[in-house]
């Protein structure tokens, strides 16, 4: 998964596998890329799958997913954090989440442009503007980091 640097009320789908857990008994740490692992987070159960975002919360969706809702951890000048959950058996399962400047600059862009149709990829990094009935392609945008500089080229 990516985020934008920056980003806030971070859910995650997470396939711990088990279904059923108590999610009370959850245990959640975070770890950015170069620092040490958070301080544990006792994790507490959400009400719905579609309730507004509460850090250190989480609810079982269904066959072994579970929504995550990570503190804000996501911001510029680390490239990933890794999101650690222990359930009450004892078993870990982690996702690292990539934080990556070019899907900011992707949205300012999307932003920028009025009256044109535009299709976002966030996977492939980018935009596609069509005319204002999205029947003629004008140009696509495409962002490509290197290193610590993000791009845009226009072809």
């Amino acid at each position: 998964m990516r985020v934008a640097p920056g980003s806030t009320d971070v859910s995650l789908e997470m396939n711990i596998g088990t279904v059923g857990l108590t999610i009370t008994l959850f245990d959640l740490y975070t770890v950015r890329s170069g620092a040490a692992i958070s301080d544990k987070t006792d994790m507490t159960a959400l009400v719905a799958a579609d309730s507004a975002h509460s850090d250190g919360k989480a609810y079982e969706l269904g066959f072994g997913l579970y929504r995550i809702d990570v503190a804000d951890v996501f911001a510029a000048g680390s490239p990933r954090v890794t999101v650690i959950v222990v359930d009450q058996n004892g078993d870990v399962t982690m996702m690292e989440v990539e934080i990556d400047p070019g899907i900011t600059q992707i949205k300012e862009l999307r932003q920028r442009l009025c009256g044109e149709v535009v299709v976002i990829n966030e996977t492939a990094k980018t935009i596609d503007v069509h005319d204002t009935d999205g029947s003629t392609p004008l140009f696509t945008e495409t962002a490509v980091t290197v290193g610590d500089v993000t791009t845009l080229t226009r072809s």
